[in-house]
């Protein structure tokens, strides 16, 4: 899992940095007319992505494992 490549974890880095000024930058709220996230639904999104991640994770390493 942490082996993988380090593009994909920078672009997963830098998406996430773009979320959050998505999110929470004041010019980019007006531009989008969106409004920041209270901490329970971010704590909701972050389970979620969270709980995908690591089935997507379990899924690669049953197939790896029943390979070999």
């Amino acid at each position: 899992m942490l082996g993988s490549s380090w593009v994909a974890w920078a672009c997963v880095a830098g998406l996430t940095v773009l979320q959050l000024l998505f999110i929470y930058a004041a010019p980019l709220q007006a531009l989008f007319e969106s409004q920041p996230l209270n901490p329970e639904h971010l704590a909701v999104v972050t389970g979620a992505g969270l709980v995908i991640f690591l089935l997507t994770e379990l899924i690669k390493l049953v197939l790896h494992w029943r390979r070999n």
